[in-house]
């Protein structure tokens, strides 16, 4: 049960580096980047690169987001539902089973996703709108290869956003 804890702690650190790259890329000062870059800083040549397609970079952070979370929740139900369950069934509550595992897949949607929206979302956020520039050159090389890994995916999500 402590693995699936940490598991848990994982995804929602996952989401917390997207959420985090997501404002700081957003926050960045892009011409003093560029100038950096001009001054031959690899990372700082990087970083024009993925501010130069925006829509690349976001598309692939809500790919990681998404992917997080999802697992996040899946983990989390599979994880703690059945055991749940059968704690309170052995109080003989008045509902049946089927409704009893509905409830507290919904308690543990509910509580994971408060500690997803503070920890993995809100917090990262507000740290990446103060430290931009740090998180930004931190965040970029992996960026960089999750873009690469992830191109064909969103190269089908943006020509099917596109046709719409």
């Amino acid at each position: 049960m402590i693995i699936k804890f940490v598991f848990l702690t994982i995804l929602i650190a996952v989401n917390a580096f997207f959420a985090a790259s997501e404002m700081a890329l957003i926050s960045l000062n892009d011409n003093k980047i560029k100038l950096m870059a001009e001054k031959g800083d690899k990372k700082a040549r990087h970083l024009v690169k993925l501010l130069g397609e925006p829509s690349r970079f976001l598309a692939t952070i809500q790919i990681g987001i998404t992917l997080a979370g999802f697992l996040a929740s899946a983990l989390a139900a599979e994880s703690f539902a059945d055991p749940l369950v059968a704690i309170l069934g052995a109080y003989s509550l008045p509902v049946s089973e089927a409704v009893l595992k509905a409830g507290i897949v919904l308690a543990i949607t509910i509580i994971l996703s408060y500690f997803t929206l503070v920890f993995g979302e809100l917090v990262p956020k507000r740290v990446a709108m103060k430290k931009a520039e740090g998180i930004a050159f931190f965040v970029v090389t992996t960026l960089t290869l999750l873009s690469k890994i992830t191109n064909p995916f969103v190269k089908l999500l943006t020509a099917y956003k596109t046709s719409l």
